[in-house]
Formats: C-alpha cells, sequence, structure tokens
C-alpha cells in the first residue's frame, strides 16, 4: 500500500516532508513600502525587497483595495528591488496596500498591509456677511474709478473740440 507524503514540518520558507526532502521554498517578501505622497492623491510608487530561494519567482504583484477601486498590478525589477509606479488613488476613503510573490509551484507569499486615507475635500463655506460687504464696497469703488476716468476722457475730449 502506498501513501502520499504530506507536508508536515513548515520552517520559515521551508516545507519539509516526511522524508525531509525539500519540497518548496515560498518567496520571501522582506520589506515594502510607499515612495511619494499617496495620502494627497498625488501619483506614488511602491517598492518591495522580494527573494525566493528556488530563483522560480513568476511575479510581484502590488494590490490596492479601497473604495470604488481594486487594482492589481504587476511590479518590475529594478536590479535592487521590484517596483510600481501607481496612479494616484481615485477618491476619498481607507485603501490597502500591500505586495505579494508568487513562484513557478504557486507558492504564495503576502507582504505587511499599508492602511492609506484620502480626506474628503471640504470646501470653505461662503459666509454672505463677510463676503458681502467686501464684494459691493471694492465692486462700488471700481465703478467710481472707471467714472472718474470716463469724466476726464470727455472733458478732454470736449477741450479738443473747442479748440479747433
Amino acid at each position: 500500500m502506498m501513501t502520499n507524503s504530506q507536508p508536515i514540518v513548515n520552517s520559515g520558507n521551508l516545507i519539509l516532508s516526511e522524508d525531509n526532502h525539500q519540497i518548496a521554498a515560498s518567496p520571501s517578501i522582506w520589506s515594502s513600502g510607499i515612495l511619494g505622497r499617496a495620502n494627497e492623491s498625488d501619483p506614488f510608487t511602491v517598492w518591495a525587497n522580494v527573494t525566493d530561494d528556488d530563483e522560480d519567482l513568476v511575479n510581484v504583484t502590488v494590490h490596492v483595495n479601497g473604495p470604488n477601486a481594486t487594482l492589481h498590478e504587476i511590479m518590475t525589477f529594478n536590479g535592487t528591488y521590484y517596483e510600481r509606479d501607481m496612479n494616484p488613488l481615485p477618491n476619498p476613503g481607507t485603501f490597502d496596500i500591500y505586495v505579494s510573490a508568487i513562484d513557478t509551484q504557486n507558492n504564495t507569499r503576502i507582504g505587511r498591509h499599508i492602511s492609506v486615507t484620502i480626506l474628503e475635500d471640504i470646501p470653505d463655506p461662503v459666509d454672505p456677511i463677510i463676503t458681502l460687504p467686501i464684494v459691493v464696497i471694492s465692486s462700488i469703488a471700481l465703478g467710481a474709478v472707471v467714472f472718474i476716468i470716463a469724466l476726464q476722457y470727455e472733458k478732454r475730449q470736449q477741450m479738443g473740440n473747442q479748440s479747433i
């Protein structure tokens, strides 16, 4: 009778079978973070330091989950770490951003979650008690200046016509 050798020990990234043969090593996400001002609706960059002992990494993906938005973007390796330039987060609310890595044997690792909150821009209310006098007075003053200039222009026109 044959039995399947089931994984029984999980030691960090290394999974061992009953006969102590290595089955698979999961990718490791050592660190990750955000560069830029994602919380101010600016473009930003997500980076991650990812390794895989088997060197069979398939992809590293950044995931963004938030109100009315779900993004899954493949990251690229720049020679030192994986990175992805992201567009500004689309709307106010709290977004969960994390990185995942998967290898050819479907071993997956999920990195730490980063929470980013975009606050809604609330316009300042216009107080008519404060703004009305300012608007009215400045409009009257501008009208008076234009009226005085027009009178001066008309006087010069009349003086020019009388001398001819």
